[in-house]
């Protein structure tokens, strides 16, 4: 571990560094922010843009924590095939914490969607032989607070989930991403990864 002073705009210098650098991980600090709808027109936090333009995984953290002890990892994912692509990343954090229960989380908005949600967990642990975990799945207005909800109420030590990374006018008519969202509003350290680097 070593300092370094960057100047000019604080997301570019860090973004500079992380790629000069060639870091493997980012650790960031964060607020804890209300959800997403609540500062529709604020401007995202160092941590959301960091989350969304990093090339490398990004670990957020809100909370002071004396020992990192990872208990519960909690995968939030709708399971699709893009899901497929964080199998690696999630077997390396896994591997990392074998003590931990891992979490398989899908949060659906419509109730009728419970089945089906169950269904895609289980068909997604069967692709990729993972064999301990817990299916888990919930019901909230919008992903971005059910996760968060769901993290504080299992107690999670870690949630991973994966960002999309997209900006612009994409970025803008979505309200940002879902992973953006709950890297800063839960309050267990959030760890994301773009599917393409990871």
């Amino acid at each position: 571990m070593h300092d370094q002073v960057a100047t000019g705009n604080v997301d570019e210098a860090i973004l500079e560094v992380i790629r000069e650098q060639h870091m493997d991980l980012v650790v960031i600090g964060a607020h804890i922010h209300a959800p997403a709808f609540l500062h529709l027109f604020e401007m995202d936090s160092h941590a959301e843009r960091l989350v969304r333009l990093a090339p490398c995984p990004v670990l957020t953290v809100k909370l002071p924590a004396p020992h990192f002890e990872v208990r519960s990892i909690v995968f939030a994912s709708d399971f699709s095939q893009e899901a497929d692509r964080a199998v690696k990343s999630l077997r390396q954090v896994c591997a990392a914490f074998p003590e931990a229960t891992l979490h398989l989380l899908d949060v659906v908005t419509r109730a009728e969607d419970y089945s089906n949600a169950i269904d895609r967990i289980h068909a997604f642990a069967d692709r990729h032989h993972i064999l301990n975990y817990e299916p888990d799945v919930v019901n909230a207005p919008q992903v971005s607070i059910g996760v968060p909800r769901y993290a504080e109420q299992s107690h999670a030590d870690l949630v991973v989930m994966l960002s999309h990374g997209r900006t612009g006018l994409w970025h803008f008519l979505h309200g940002g991403s879902t992973a953006e969202s709950v890297a800063v509003q839960a309050k267990a350290p959030v760890l994301t990864f773009h599917p393409e680097t990871y």
